[in-house]
């Protein structure tokens, strides 16, 4: 399989944080269809299971009823439940499936390191939503466009024993504590887990990080990148993707300063 993962000078991978959520209201397909709309690479997203074991998407496991004045924990509704709650925007909760349906096929404006189509970044949230996740990537053949992101290494090292046949992009995130030298040596446990590279906040971001990772070939990516300022300092780092609430202000940070398309 050809490396669709490359990197190229100062050429992101430009996620959309949550959809285009600086615009509209996060993880709804209202946002996911800005950000497709501002030329996006791909959206970033969160998942979790619901009681009755569907694939949501959904910031974090609490839900605000505007109505009640209370948080309500999705992983103890069903389906049908949650799909009765109201987003601030009118819509619904997302599925997972739904959200493949619709944008299984979508091409995107520019395409980036072989990729024609919007590329996805997945945080695995509760621990076992990264079983019911990977089927449904699967079934829809998303699998080869889809990073899946996680904060423990033990959730990747499970889902690698669960589906050892598929060819599956992990991205560590917020493990900063393992950009060691021995944790990076070829037989260290990022390596030995096939971990493709890390996912960093961009103000916790170190000079020392990059020449480790980049020296051990593992990929950068870098999130919190939502202010022209922000933008600005970080992507001299040459990042291999990041992650913004606004990516019409990323592409224009990156061409603004040359950081354009080779």
């Amino acid at each position: 399989m050809k490396n669709h993962f490359s990197n190229s000078f100062c050429n992101p991978i430009i996620f959309a944080h949550r959809g285009a959520s600086g615009y509209a209201h996060e993880n709804s397909f209202e946002a996911f269809d800005k950000a497709v709309e501002l030329g996006a690479h791909g959206v970033e997203f969160d998942c979790w299971l619901t009681k009755d074991e569907h694939v949501i998407i959904h910031h974090d496991r609490f839900f605000f009823n505007q109505t009640t004045n209370r948080h309500i924990n999705l992983n103890r509704l069903s389906i049908s439940e949650i799909k009765k709650l109201i987003l601030p925007n009118g819509q619904h909760i997302p599925t997972l499936e739904e959200f493949c349906q619709r944008y299984q096929d979508v091409k995107i404006h520019e395409p980036i390191n072989g990729y024609s189509k919007l590329l996805f970044s997945i945080d695995l949230q509760d621990n076992r939503v990264g079983f019911y996740i990977i089927p449904i990537l699967a079934h829809y053949n998303l699998l080869d466009r889809t990073f899946l992101c996680s904060n423990t290494l033990w959730k990747i090292r499970n889902l690698k024993l669960q589906f050892p046949t598929y060819s599956l992009h992990f991205i560590a995130s917020n493990l900063e504590y393992h950009i060691r030298h021995h944790h990076l040596e070829p037989n260290g446990k990022i390596h030995k887990l096939k971990i493709e590279g890390f996912n960093i906040q961009a103000p916790r971001f170190k000079e020392e990080y990059k020449i480790l990772l980049k020296s051990a070939g593992l990929k950068i990516f870098l999130w919190d990148m939502h202010t022209k300022t922000i933008l600005k300092k970080f992507l001299k780092f040459n990042p291999d993707a990041i992650y913004t609430n606004f990516p019409d202000k990323a592409f224009q940070i990156r061409d603004k300063y040359n950081c354009k398309v080779k």
